[in-house]
């Protein structure tokens, strides 16, 4: 039992480490390839799109139903530092695919008319992107603020 425990507990920490570091490096890499090379961005929010389908999401998964097994494993459905830092997987799991995905495709869409010729008022491509671009950012942020609130409750078990 512990050595099976030992191995549920190792996937589970590896799949929120996975999850927490891609999120955490979106915002980063975006605002870094807008700034050296404005002309790449739709293809990097293509990239970042499909790294949420291919490993941020299963990583969620895999924590999802690794957390589920320690608990049940563990006795441990009614403590506090479970329960919480499940609903706030489950928060980010819905911010994801309520929010995070359709703006990126909105975002995509964008990126590819910055340099196109408009009013200079709000409605230019470029204004636009800056504020999808802060909403996705801002979604992101408090994704990964979510998780490190999960483990701090997980490491500390209040």
């Amino acid at each position: 039992m512990t050595t099976f425990y030992g191995a549920v507990l190792v996937l589970h920490i590896g799949s929120i480490a996975v999850a927490l570091g891609a999120i955490a490096s979106q915002p980063l890499m975006l605002v870094s390839v807008r700034r050296d090379s404005p002309g790449s961005v739709a293809a990097v929010i293509r990239a970042q799109s499909r790294l949420g389908n291919a490993v941020v999401a299963p990583a969620a998964t895999l924590t999802l139903l690794t957390g589920a097994a320690l608990a049940t494993l563990g006795g441990l459905w009614g403590e506090l530092w479970v329960s919480v830092p499940l609903s706030l997987l489950i928060f980010v799991l819905a911010l994801h695919g309520a929010f995070v995905v359709p703006t990126e495709r909105r975002l995509e869409a964008l990126a590819g008319h910055i340099g196109d010729p408009s009013p200079a008022d709000d409605s230019a491509p470029s204004t636009r992107y800056e504020a999808v671009a802060r909403r996705l950012a801002g979604a992101r942020y408090l994704s990964g603020s979510a998780i490190v609130l999960a483990l701090v409750l997980m490491v500390l078990k209040p």
